[in-house]
């Protein structure tokens, strides 16, 4: 069986004004899940915070990256057309 790749889209202008996005300073040891946990109770959500800083990889931060976080949840996952 062969999935197709979904495609989501990542929100207008208009819709990323009615967010709250939180800033935090990548550390050594940072991961998104954890990430996640602490913004959306749910480390399963650690996606959200990859797909908006367009980093498919920890990896991809250094100490001291700038990550941001969407707020709230549920209106980022309706923009995403999840």
């Amino acid at each position: 069986m062969q999935f197709a790749t979904y495609r989501m889209r990542f929100p207008t202008e208009e819709e990323v004004l009615t967010l709250s996005v939180v800033t935090k300073v990548w550390g050594t040891g940072d991961k998104y899940f954890t990430l996640a946990h602490e913004h959306y109770g749910d480390p399963e959500y650690w996606w959200v915070i990859a797909w908006w800083n367009q980093q498919p990889l920890e990896t991809s931060f250094l100490p001291g990256d700038i990550v941001e976080i969407p707020t709230p949840l549920n209106l980022v996952l309706e923009y995403f057309d999840v």
